[in-house]
């Protein structure tokens, strides 16, 4: 029996069984059980993408052949996903989060080495090690901790949308790439990649924007345990009601054209049989359960796959844009002769509560600023409108774009509002103090 052998079973059984020991011994709830499968989840796309840069950085190297899957061996990757996800949450249930990265740190510097000749690590490895610990084990114990625990339900919801985002990527490159070794994508023009990628994020952007709405609007994430507390119908869902299931037809749809695999193209007609059948079935029940008549008349108005061109807005919405300012009036203007439904487009002067500072954008879900208030307001338009609004509002790039806006000449700016009286100085007044 060879060392290379010896090394890659126990690999991937050790981690499985103390993860299956621990999995017996605890008591564990729904919640709980539940994100110790996402940590690992999360960290079979987190370790391939660490691991592929690993290998071109010659941070370290794997010298084996066979079961291998992008020039990855699949006991190693799985097996460390296993240690660092499920083992870990179950492991390192309440332990500080750096305390469980300096062990899992202590435990891979002395690991890996002994891995020789299936894992050969560089001069650089460390470094290696560190991103992968900020990468991979880290998120995988936060989103198994907010899971656990209902906290953070936007974190948590970012973080599932893009595990599964990832795993439906493992998925692709596990029944198309044969080769395992990337081949169509290095062979592909930049062009066509260019292409594809406009293709891909077009596809997948009502996807991430429904899970963005089912935390911000419901509080809630698409799990089945976890789902939102209210029925959403505002932003992508004022358009579709499956907008999950339809990006992930898409995508699989998107890539079988462009790798031209069959197999691809089967897995997206299973993905809408499944979606349409037992998924909305199942899907269907609960929500007449929790919503009854109101989510009837939201399906008479909202197909389930096929996007309407003009939103459903069940209840009228405000944005307040100030009329002394020169470009917040040419805004206010640009934005009625788009014709929104179920959006009135308002004086900041004439807010009935308070002083505004940016753009606002009240409804039934709440009360929005800046740059996100903009993309709530083109949602009010129609899809092509609405596709550009999401996109305004996806996490980061709202910040980074309200950023480039503040210091273009975009900076808050203090609006009194004529119909309360406050006790705010104004600018004037601050610059003289």
């Amino acid at each position: 029996m060879s060392r290379v052998f010896i090394i890659r079973v126990l690999s991937l059984y050790v981690p499985l069984a103390f993860a299956l020991l621990l999995w017996k011994l605890r008591k564990l709830t729904p919640s709980e059980a539940t994100g110790a499968l996402l940590a690992t989840a999360w960290n079979v796309p987190a370790l391939m993408i660490v691991n592929l840069i690993a290998i071109h950085f010659g941070w370290w190297n794997f010298g084996v052949k066979g079961g291998m899957l992008i020039g990855l061996p699949v006991d190693l990757w799985i097996g460390w996903a296993v240690f660092w996800g499920t083992f870990g949450a179950l492991l390192f249930r309440a332990t500080p989060l750096w305390v469980a990265a300096t062990v899992f740190g202590i435990a891979d510097l002395i690991l890996m080495p002994m891995c020789a000749p299936v894992v050969t690590v560089g001069k650089k490895w460390f470094l290696g090690e560190c991103i992968a610990l900020f990468v991979c084990m880290i998120p995988g114990l936060l989103l198994a901790r907010w899971t656990r625990d209902y906290r953070n339900v936007k974190g948590r919801a970012f973080l599932q949308a893009l595990c599964f985002s990832g795993l439906l990527v493992v998925l692709i490159l596990t029944v198309a790439d044969p080769s395992r070794e990337l081949q169509w994508f290095k062979s592909t023009s930049s062009i066509k990649l260019y292409l594809l990628g406009i293709s891909l994020f077009l596809t997948a952007l009502p996807g991430f924007s429904a899970v963005q709405e089912f935390a911000v609007v419901g509080q809630g994430t698409p799990l089945p345990f976890d789902p939102p507390q209210r029925l959403v119908r505002s932003g992508i869902y004022a358009y579709v009601a499956n907008p999950m299931q339809l990006s992930t037809a898409l995508l699989l749809f998107v890539m079988s054209v462009a790798m031209r695999n069959r197999w691809l193209g089967l897995a997206c007609l299973l993905s809408i049989v499944y979606s349409a059948g037992l998924a909305m079935w199942d899907e269907e029940r609960d929500l007449r359960q929790r919503y009854g008549q109101l989510l009837v008349e939201y399906h008479n108005q909202v197909r389930n796959w096929l996007p309407c061109w003009r939103p459903f807005v069940s209840r009228p919405a405000r944005v307040y844009l100030s009329e002394d300012c020169s470009k917040c009036s040419q805004m206010a203007a640009f934005l009625r002769s788009l014709r929104p439904i179920g959006l009135e487009i308002v004086a900041a002067e004439g807010h009935p509560r308070r002083n505004l500072e940016r753009m606002t954008y009240e409804s039934e879900i709440g009360e929005e600023e800046g740059m996100i208030a903009l993309g709530r307001a083109l949602e009010h338009v129609n899809f092509g409108a609405a596709l550009l609004g999401m996109t305004l509002r996806l996490p980061g790039v709202s910040t980074l774009l309200q950023a480039i806006l503040d210091v273009s000449g975009g900076e808050r700016m203090l609006v009194t509002s004529r119909s309360c009286e406050l006790s705010t100085p104004s600018v004037t007044q601050r610059e003289n103090s």
